[in-house]
């Protein structure tokens, strides 16, 4: 059978059969006959699990799970007006939910509720049916729209947007940056073996103490786009997708799920998918083209929506997704891509765009293209179910004053850097407001370069400004900035200041507003080539088979709330160099070991 419709339109049907079992219940309550429209929740309902049931790339566990579930609302109807069918119908919601919690959604509440309503529902029924106390009936029937209504709070759940994976670490601090242990799996990959024992393992729940988990309620989070507990995240760059098969709906799925088994065994939690990077979309969308990576040729519908099979089998994992966008790269060279679509802005706005060398850029002085990419943004958000925004460290493309020399002098203003710096903060903080607006608890971050005095003069990306806005003037939720570098890291000047034991300290003493997260990307594609510095690399660590593990337990040695490996592929990919094996060995002893 063949999935037309995403998992959405059957959370749609669920809520739908929730919501007409509610208004049979009042029917009933208002002495009405309602077995017409129980009929149809029946039959809409089956519908929905049945194909649930059916998803092609779900794991064989979660088809038996949905069939056996298919298999009780069968029963329940074949036995009407039996004790056995009412047992069997009082199973079918508790059965579902019980599915959809261990995904990670967020639906423990709901599922309480539900539980405790069919048994109440159940008790109630049995007792003025089979014990003479048809005094009950009233009540029987009070306890029928309790469970209705509990029903439509689970599908309303259920329906809503997935927007960040349910992350079993509760360790909530005032800053939003907690710690979540971790504990080995062994769950299947491709690529290398990759994932021996999981580079940090699958996020398991710890049991914490009444007085822990009240206290950690009580506790203040002052930004709600913000995790309770550690950020683990992983770049999935065009690279990542260029290897991808994109010539089938089915093909593509098989490969995200292959990615995305990969990124949950190793203890990841969010995916940083790069689905724009010059200047087109791996989505549909009316605003820019389709990326050339789906189909060879930019512009050419690939006649399925990558992302939304992304989101779909990310979120079935309890993986959180954030669309990584370059907000200003049209192209990087002449062969990147090779040839643009008639609808790409170097085509359609021409005096929007810049040129570096074979590059092609939108001019981060004009504001019209600024506001273009942020109605790019207010669309990505309104289509598609993501867990944030994020951009990496693309701004302004050069240093050269020539290629906003009108702009800089039509402003007045007296200095240039000064000046582009106010150019790069108001699309941040724009995109940022755009973000918020469509919901509070996204998150927008940037991915800097880890070497700040780049950011603030080459790129004009004012990050420690960034980093202390608060209030009415945020600008983003978290700063990442690319710590690249290992231990020891020696410039040919004999300068050690980005040595990574160096480095982070120096990051973390920026002053930083309370709702602002501070994260660190690792190199992973370090692993097994070393950094370039000028000491030896047993030093450095690249090739010692652990040195991601030692950076892992140095951040959170220093309460940093979170990391990201660049990139998927030099751990997973075809090219990865043997110490990557060690590297996510090293991972899983090392939050196994945490506690």
């Amino acid at each position: 059978m063949k999935l037309k419709f995403t998992r959405k339109t059957w959370y749609f049907f669920l809520l739908a059969a929730a919501a007409m079992s509610m208004l049979g219940g009042f029917a009933v309550l208002g002495g009405m006959d309602f077995s017409g429209l129980e009929l149809i929740v029946f039959c809409i309902t089956g519908i929905a699990v049945l194909f649930l049931a059916a998803q092609k790339g779900a794991p064989a566990k979660d088809k038996r799970s949905y069939t056996l579930v298919f298999v009780l609302l069968m029963l329940s109807k074949l036995a009407a007006g039996g004790w056995a069918g009412d047992l069997c119908s009082a199973l079918v919601w508790p059965g579902l939910l019980a599915i959809e919690y261990g995904h990670g959604r967020p639906v423990q509440r709901p599922l309480q509720l539900v539980c405790i309503s069919e048994a109440l529902r159940l008790l109630f029924w049995l007792l003025t049916k089979y014990a003479g106390m048809s005094a009950l009936a009233f009540w029987t029937n009070i306890m029928f729209v309790l469970l209705a209504c509990a029903r439509g709070w689970a599908a309303l759940v259920l329906y809503r947007p997935r927007r960040r994976p349910c992350d079993p670490a509760a360790q909530v601090q005032k800053n939003g940056s907690g710690t979540a242990p971790c504990e080995p799996a062994h769950l299947s990959g491709g690529g290398r073996c990759c994932c021996l024992c999981g580079c940090g393992a699958v996020a398991a729940q710890k049991k914490v103490s009444k007085q822990d988990k009240t206290k950690a309620e009580k506790q203040p989070v002052e930004n709600p786009a913000l995790p309770a507990g550690e950020w683990r995240a992983v770049w999935v760059s065009y690279l990542e997708w260029a290897a991808m098969d994109f010539s089938s709906a089915d093909s593509f799925r098989a490969g995200c799920v292959q990615m995305l088994e990969n990124c949950a065994g190793l203890g990841l939690n969010t995916v940083l998918a790069q689905v724009r990077p010059f200047g087109d979309a791996l989505y549909k969308s009316q605003l820019f083209p389709w990326s050339h990576l789906c189909t060879g040729v930019q512009g050419q519908d690939p006649g399925f929506d990558p992302l939304d099979i992304l989101l779909q089998e990310a979120h079935g994992r309890g993986l959180s997704v954030e669309a990584w966008l370059n907000p200003y790269r049209l192209r990087s060279s002449a062969a990147m891509p090779p040839n643009l679509a008639e609808n790409n802005l170097a085509n359609t706005h021409p005096e929007w765009v810049c040129a570096v060398g074979d590059g092609l850029y939108l001019n981060p002085a004009e504001p019209a293209a600024a506001d273009y990419v942020v109605q790019g943004v207010a669309e990505l958000l309104q289509n598609y179910a993501v867990d944030g925004i994020h951009f990496d460290d693309y701004f302004y493309p050069t240093t050269e004053e020539s290629i906003d020399a009108a702009q800089f002098a039509a402003s007045g203003a007296a200095d240039l850097a000064a000046w582009r710096r106010q150019n790069v903060t108001a699309l941040v903080k724009k995109v940022h407001d755009t973000v918020k607006t469509a919901d509070p608890t996204l998150r927008f971050g940037i991915s800097p370069q880890g070497n700040p005095d780049n950011d603030l003069n080459s790129q004009y990306s004012d990050v420690t400004a960034w980093l202390a806005a608060g209030g009415e003037e945020q600008a983003v939720d978290y700063l990442c900035p690319q710590i690249y570098w290992g231990y020891g890291y020696t410039l040919q000047s004999g300068s050690t200041r980005f040595a990574f034991e160096n480095i982070v300290p120096a990051w973390l003493a920026y002053p930083r507003a309370e709702g602002v997260a501070l994260y660190f990307g690792l190199g992973a594609y370090r692993v097994g080539t070393g950094d370039g510095g000028a000491n030896p690399d047993s030093v450095s660590g690249w090739s010692t088979g652990d040195v991601l593990a030692r950076q892992v337990q140095d951040l959170r040695s220093q309460n940093a709330g979170g990391w990201a490996l660049y990139r998927y592929g030099s751990l997973f990919g075809t090219g990865a160099p043997e110490q990557t094996a060690a590297e996510c060995a090293a991972c899983g002893r090392s939050l196994a070991k945490k506690t």
